[in-house]
């Protein structure tokens, strides 16, 4: 393959003169707020708060689970959402 065929294999680049840029994706991982250890709120449906509980997982896809400050599992280790958390 000669450069000038290399070449023509390059991206299309689109007039208009703007600077390209990397767009923002709406669902982009973002670094859990929570960590093991952490004491939060669990925030209730009615506005209510329970706790205090201690995060026992790390988050994972938006779920954690939660324990008491005993170490005993909140609900028997039920994965919990971590928008239904609030921080002390």
């Amino acid at each position: 393959m000669s450069d000038d065929q290399q070449k023509n294999e390059s991206p299309e680049y689109t007039s208009g003169g703007k600077r390209p840029f990397v767009s923002t994706y709406e669902n982009a991982v973002q670094a859990p707020s929570l960590k093991v250890g952490d004491s939060v709120y669990l925030l209730n449906t009615d506005g209510s708060r329970e706790g205090p509980y201690l995060v026992a997982t790390a988050p994972v896809s938006g779920q954690c689970t939660l324990c008491h400050a005993d170490g005993n599992p909140f609900r028997n280790n039920a994965d919990i959402d971590v928008d239904e958390l609030e921080a002390c």
